[in-house]
């Protein structure tokens, strides 16, 4: 059984790349069209195996290295596959700015606000505005959370990291029932045709 994840993200400046992780095999993934623009949010859609777990990991870079502009990263997950509800779980965020993130030990990412305008910087930026005056990225669910190294003015280049399971989804209770139903119901059949 599979099942079919959309990430939707972008980062302040740029993403530089992205890697999908399955138990040891690492696949570099082409860029999206939008990789050098925060504004816009780029979109990638793998399909997962149910039982295995996963690591996806971006490398990110701040181009302006001021010492008072700040970095950020924005992503949220999704499926259209009714079924995938069950199967995602353990779902977490950590960054490194080691180079060699494929043995660098990760920390749990620090957020800086949603993508609902309450972020600084991002807030007052963006283009896209709903009827109540909130600025956010188009695209990217307002409950995503701006993430980074805890020192998000001088880390300039970062790998930022979800893990995740995708778990075997049980036969659903209700079948069962509906089976052991049916069991009885040829049992008591039986049982008087032999009366």
């Amino acid at each position: 059984m599979t099942a079919s994840v959309t990430f939707d993200y972008t980062a302040d400046n740029i993403v530089n790349a992205w890697y999908v992780k399955d138990g040891s095999t690492v696949e570099p993934q082409s860029l999206g069209v939008n990789a050098g623009d925060w504004w816009l949010k780029d979109s990638f859609t793998i399909s997962l195996t149910a039982g295995s777990s996963y690591d996806v990991i971006w490398q990110a870079s701040d181009l302006n290295t001021s010492p008072t502009d700040v970095a950020g990263f924005l992503a949220s997950i999704s499926s259209a596959d009714p079924i995938s509800g069950n199967l995602l779980s353990s779902v977490s965020w950590s960054v490194t700015t080691d180079t060699t993130w494929q043995t660098a030990a990760w920390v749990s990412a620090t957020s800086s606000g949603k993508n609902d305008g309450s972020a600084h910087p991002w807030g007052g930026h963006i283009h896209v505005q709903d009827a109540t005056g909130t600025t956010y990225i188009d695209g990217i669910d307002q409950a995503a959370e701006w993430i980074w190294t805890s020192d998000r003015k001088s880390d300039n280049n970062v790998f930022i990291k979800t893990t995740f399971a995708v778990n075997s989804v049980p036969v659903p209770a209700a079948f069962w029932l509906l089976g052991s139903g049916l069991v009885g119901l040829v049992g008591f059949r039986r049982k008087r045709k032999s009366s």
